[in-house]
C-alpha cells in the first residue's frame, strides 16, 4: 500500500505516547542511547535472516534463526508487558533441545547457560518460597513482595538472547549430526 512507512511510524510515534513506551535497551542504556543499540540489533538480525534466508524449516538451524529473531522483537518492541514473553517459547524450547551441545563448547557458553535456566526458574523459585511463607506469615506482611517472582521478568528476553547467539560467538550452529549426537 502506498504511504503505509509513514503511517506506521505515525502509529509507532502514537503507541509510545500511551503505552511504557520504553524497550528494554532503553532502560538498560538510556533513552538515548536504546535507539541506537537498537538499530543495530535489528541490522545485526537481518543480516543473520538474510544470511539463513534458504533455510529449510525443518533445518536443525531454523528454530535458532526465528528464536533470535523473536527475542529481538521483544528486546526492540516499546513495551515491558510479560505477556509478550510468549514469543520466547520457541527460543526456550530451542535452548533447551540444544543445551548439551552449548554445554560443551566452551566456559562462557556453559556462565550464559547457567544464567538463562536461573532467570527462566527465578519466578518458580520466588513463587513457591512466598506459598510456603503464607504458611507461617499473615497475607498483609507477604502484599509487599508480589513483585518478586516478576523481577527477573524484564531480563529474559536478553538472556534468551544472548544464549542463543552463543553459538554465533562460537562459531558453532548446531547442525543434523550435533543435534543427533546432543540428544
Amino acid at each position: 500500500m502506498p504511504g503505509w512507512i509513514s503511517g506506521f511510524l505515525t502509529i509507532v510515534r502514537a503507541y509510545k505516547q500511551y503505552t511504557f513506551g520504553h524497550s528494554l535497551l532503553d532502560r538498560g542504556l538510556t533513552p538515548h542511547a536504546g535507539p541506537f543499540a537498537a538499530a543495530g540489533l535489528i541490522l545485526a538480525v537481518l543480516a543473520l535472516c538474510w544470511k539463513y534466508r534458504r533455510l529449510e524449516t525443518d533445518s536443525p538451524r531454523f528454530l535458532p534463526v526465528i528464536s533470535i529473531t523473536l527475542a529481538a522483537t521483544i528486546t526492540v518492541i516499546p513495551t515491558l508487558a510479560p505477556h509478550t514473553q510468549l514469543l520466547l517459547l520457541p527460543g526456550v524450547i530451542g535452548l533447551h533441545s540444544y543445551r548439551h551441545l552449548l554445554w560443551r563448547t566452551s566456559r562462557f557458553a556453559r556462565l550464559v547457560l547457567l544464567a538463562f535456566y536461573l532467570l527462566l526458574t527465578w519466578p518458580w523459585i520466588a513463587a513457591t518460597g512466598l506459598t510456603l511463607a503464607a504458611v507461617f506469615l499473615p497475607a498483609n506482611a507477604l502484599l509487599r513482595w508480589w513483585e518478586v517472582p516478576l523481577y527477573t521478568s524484564p531480563l529474559l528476553p536478553l538472556a534468551i538472547l544472548a544464549t542463543l547467539c552463543c553459538p554465533l560467538r562460537i562459531r558453532v550452529w548446531p547442525s543434523d549430526t550435533a543435534l543427533d549426537s546432543s540428544l
